[in-house]
Protein backbone atom coordinates (compact mmCIF):
# COMPACT_ATOMS: atom_id res chain seq x y z
CA UNK A 1 0.00 0.00 0.00
CA UNK A 2 0.99 3.64 -0.37
CA UNK A 3 1.71 4.09 3.33
CA UNK A 4 3.96 1.04 3.37
CA UNK A 5 5.80 2.32 0.32
CA UNK A 6 6.38 5.71 1.91
CA UNK A 7 7.85 4.04 5.00
CA UNK A 8 9.86 1.34 3.22
CA UNK A 9 11.80 3.39 0.66
CA UNK A 10 13.39 5.86 3.15
CA UNK A 11 14.37 2.94 5.42
CA UNK A 12 15.88 1.07 2.49
CA UNK A 13 17.83 4.09 1.31
CA UNK A 14 19.09 4.78 4.83
CA UNK A 15 20.23 1.16 5.09
CA UNK A 16 22.12 1.40 1.79
CA UNK A 17 23.80 4.61 2.96
CA UNK A 18 24.76 3.04 6.30
CA UNK A 19 26.17 -0.06 4.63
CA UNK A 20 28.08 2.10 2.15
CA UNK A 21 29.68 4.01 5.04
CA UNK A 22 30.69 0.74 6.76
CA UNK A 23 32.32 -0.66 3.63
CA UNK A 24 34.01 2.62 2.68
CA UNK A 25 35.61 2.79 6.13
CA UNK A 26 37.40 -0.57 5.75
CA UNK A 27 41.22 -0.26 5.53
CA UNK A 28 42.43 -0.28 1.93
CA UNK A 29 39.07 0.56 0.36
CA UNK A 30 39.44 3.45 -2.10
CA UNK A 31 35.89 3.66 -3.47
CA UNK A 32 32.49 2.00 -3.04
CA UNK A 33 29.75 2.24 -5.64
CA UNK A 34 26.13 1.05 -5.55
CA UNK A 35 24.07 -0.44 -8.35
CA UNK A 36 20.51 -1.72 -7.99
CA UNK A 37 17.72 -3.34 -9.98
CA UNK A 38 18.45 -3.94 -13.61
CA UNK A 39 15.05 -3.98 -15.25
CA UNK A 40 13.55 -3.07 -18.62
CA UNK A 41 10.70 -1.21 -20.28
CA UNK A 42 9.61 0.50 -23.47
CA UNK A 43 10.26 4.16 -24.16
CA UNK A 44 9.48 6.79 -26.79
CA UNK A 45 12.50 8.68 -28.12
CA UNK A 46 11.91 12.36 -28.94
CA UNK A 47 9.04 12.67 -31.41
CA UNK A 48 9.20 9.05 -32.56
CA UNK A 49 6.04 6.99 -32.14
CA UNK A 50 7.66 3.54 -32.18
CA UNK A 51 8.58 2.30 -28.70
CA UNK A 52 12.17 1.26 -28.02
CA UNK A 53 13.04 -1.41 -25.40
CA UNK A 54 15.66 -0.20 -22.92
CA UNK A 55 17.15 -1.44 -19.68
CA UNK A 56 17.59 0.85 -16.70
CA UNK A 57 19.15 0.67 -13.26
CA UNK A 58 19.55 2.62 -10.04
CA UNK A 59 23.08 3.78 -9.25
CA UNK A 60 24.81 5.49 -6.39
CA UNK A 61 25.86 9.13 -6.71
CA UNK A 62 28.40 11.28 -4.91
CA UNK A 63 30.57 9.13 -2.63
CA UNK A 64 28.60 6.05 -3.77
CA UNK A 65 29.13 6.68 -7.50
CA UNK A 66 29.16 3.28 -9.24
CA UNK A 67 30.96 4.60 -12.33
CA UNK A 68 33.86 6.08 -10.37
CA UNK A 69 34.24 2.93 -8.30
CA UNK A 70 34.54 0.75 -11.42
CA UNK A 71 36.34 3.41 -13.47
CA UNK A 72 33.68 3.34 -16.17
CA UNK A 73 34.74 6.27 -18.38
CA UNK A 74 32.65 9.34 -19.05
CA UNK A 75 32.37 9.85 -22.81
CA UNK A 76 30.36 13.08 -22.83
CA UNK A 77 28.45 15.36 -20.46
CA UNK A 78 28.67 14.60 -16.74
CA UNK A 79 28.09 11.92 -14.16
CA UNK A 80 25.03 12.06 -11.90
CA UNK A 81 25.39 13.81 -8.53
CA UNK A 82 23.24 14.53 -5.49
CA UNK A 83 21.37 17.29 -7.36
CA UNK A 84 19.89 14.57 -9.60
CA UNK A 85 18.18 12.75 -6.70
CA UNK A 86 14.39 13.16 -6.65
CA UNK A 87 11.46 11.58 -8.45
CA UNK A 88 10.66 14.79 -10.33
CA UNK A 89 14.19 15.49 -11.60
CA UNK A 90 14.41 13.06 -14.51
CA UNK A 91 18.08 13.51 -15.48
CA UNK A 92 19.83 10.33 -16.63
CA UNK A 93 23.19 8.98 -17.68
CA UNK A 94 23.10 6.57 -20.63
CA UNK A 95 25.61 4.12 -22.04
CA UNK A 96 27.15 4.30 -25.50
CA UNK A 97 24.88 1.51 -26.76
CA UNK A 98 21.78 3.55 -25.97
CA UNK A 99 23.25 6.70 -27.50
CA UNK A 100 23.99 4.85 -30.75
CA UNK A 101 20.58 3.14 -30.83
CA UNK A 102 18.46 6.19 -30.06
CA UNK A 103 20.45 9.06 -31.62
CA UNK A 104 22.84 7.51 -34.18
CA UNK A 105 25.46 9.94 -35.43
CA UNK A 106 24.09 12.77 -33.26
CA UNK A 107 24.90 14.29 -29.88
CA UNK A 108 22.70 12.62 -27.26
CA UNK A 109 23.39 15.18 -24.50
CA UNK A 110 20.25 17.19 -23.76
CA UNK A 111 17.99 14.80 -25.68
CA UNK A 112 14.78 13.60 -24.06
CA UNK A 113 12.74 10.41 -24.00
CA UNK A 114 9.70 9.22 -22.09
CA UNK A 115 7.91 6.11 -20.94
CA UNK A 116 5.69 4.46 -23.54
CA UNK A 117 3.16 3.69 -20.81
CA UNK A 118 0.99 6.81 -20.87
CA UNK A 119 -0.45 6.05 -17.41
CA UNK A 120 3.05 6.61 -15.97
CA UNK A 121 3.96 9.48 -18.27
CA UNK A 122 7.50 10.09 -17.09
CA UNK A 123 10.12 12.04 -19.09
CA UNK A 124 13.90 11.88 -18.90
CA UNK A 125 16.74 14.10 -20.11
CA UNK A 126 20.26 12.88 -20.93
CA UNK A 127 23.07 14.68 -19.07
CA UNK A 128 25.89 12.18 -19.55
CA UNK A 129 27.15 9.23 -21.59
CA UNK A 130 29.34 6.51 -20.07
CA UNK A 131 31.31 3.76 -21.73
CA UNK A 132 29.72 0.36 -22.30
CA UNK A 133 30.63 -2.15 -19.60
CA UNK A 134 30.35 -5.88 -19.07
CA UNK A 135 30.03 -6.77 -15.40
CA UNK A 136 29.74 -10.55 -15.47
CA UNK A 137 31.38 -12.01 -18.58
CA UNK A 138 33.55 -10.94 -21.49
CA UNK A 139 31.09 -12.19 -24.10
CA UNK A 140 27.83 -10.86 -22.67
CA UNK A 141 25.90 -8.57 -25.00
CA UNK A 142 25.89 -4.89 -24.06
CA UNK A 143 22.31 -3.68 -23.74
CA UNK A 144 21.23 -0.07 -24.35
CA UNK A 145 20.43 1.30 -20.92
CA UNK A 146 20.18 4.36 -18.71
CA UNK A 147 20.82 5.10 -15.05
CA UNK A 148 19.03 7.09 -12.35
CA UNK A 149 19.98 7.45 -8.66
CA UNK A 150 18.91 4.33 -6.74
CA UNK A 151 16.98 6.56 -4.29
CA UNK A 152 14.48 7.04 -7.12
CA UNK A 153 13.73 3.33 -7.41
CA UNK A 154 10.66 2.25 -5.47
CA UNK A 155 8.40 -0.77 -5.80
CA UNK A 156 7.98 -2.14 -9.30
CA UNK A 157 11.62 -1.59 -10.28
CA UNK A 158 12.79 -5.19 -10.11
CA UNK A 159 13.56 -7.34 -7.12
CA UNK A 160 17.32 -7.71 -7.53
CA UNK A 161 19.47 -7.13 -4.49
CA UNK A 162 21.86 -4.16 -4.63
CA UNK A 163 25.41 -4.63 -5.87
CA UNK A 164 28.19 -2.88 -3.97
CA UNK A 165 31.37 -2.48 -6.03
CA UNK A 166 34.54 -1.95 -3.96
CA UNK A 167 37.83 -0.73 -5.42
CA UNK A 168 40.79 -1.44 -3.15
CA UNK A 169 44.42 -0.38 -2.89
CA UNK A 170 45.63 -4.02 -2.84
CA UNK A 171 44.35 -7.57 -3.34
CA UNK A 172 40.58 -7.34 -2.68
CA UNK A 173 40.47 -11.00 -1.66
CA UNK A 174 42.11 -10.09 1.65
CA UNK A 175 39.06 -8.01 2.60
CA UNK A 176 36.40 -10.69 2.10
CA UNK A 177 36.26 -11.66 5.79
CA UNK A 178 36.01 -8.02 6.88
CA UNK A 179 33.28 -7.37 4.31
CA UNK A 180 31.28 -10.33 5.62
CA UNK A 181 31.59 -9.00 9.17
CA UNK A 182 30.28 -5.58 8.14
CA UNK A 183 27.36 -7.10 6.22
CA UNK A 184 26.47 -9.27 9.23
CA UNK A 185 26.71 -6.30 11.59
CA UNK A 186 24.50 -4.18 9.34
CA UNK A 187 21.86 -6.89 8.93
CA UNK A 188 22.15 -10.11 11.00
CA UNK A 189 19.36 -11.66 8.91
CA UNK A 190 21.06 -11.09 5.55
CA UNK A 191 20.85 -14.27 3.47
CA UNK A 192 24.19 -15.54 2.08
CA UNK A 193 25.59 -12.42 0.38
CA UNK A 194 27.61 -13.19 -2.75
CA UNK A 195 31.14 -11.77 -2.61
CA UNK A 196 33.47 -12.13 -5.57
CA UNK A 197 36.32 -10.23 -7.21
CA UNK A 198 35.69 -8.81 -10.67
CA UNK A 199 38.87 -10.44 -12.00
CA UNK A 200 37.80 -13.90 -10.80
CA UNK A 201 34.23 -13.46 -12.05
CA UNK A 202 35.42 -12.55 -15.54
CA UNK A 203 38.02 -15.36 -15.52
CA UNK A 204 35.36 -17.90 -14.51
CA UNK A 205 33.13 -16.68 -17.35
CA UNK A 206 35.68 -18.05 -19.86
CA UNK A 207 35.80 -21.55 -18.33
CA UNK A 208 33.93 -23.20 -21.21
CA UNK A 209 36.11 -21.56 -23.87
CA UNK A 210 39.30 -22.43 -22.02
CA UNK A 211 38.15 -26.05 -21.58
CA UNK A 212 37.54 -26.48 -25.30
Amino acid sequence: NEGGREQFIPRRNAFYASLHARLAALPGVKAVGILRAYTSGEFLIGDRTDAVPLEFAGCGVGAADYFHALRIPLRAGRYLDTSDVGENVGTVVINEAMAELCWPGADAIGRTFRTANLTVGRSYRVVGIVGDARADSFDQAVQPMFFRPYQDFGFGFGSYAPRFALRTASDPGTLVAAIRRELKAADPNMQRPVIATARQTLFDSTRAQRTY
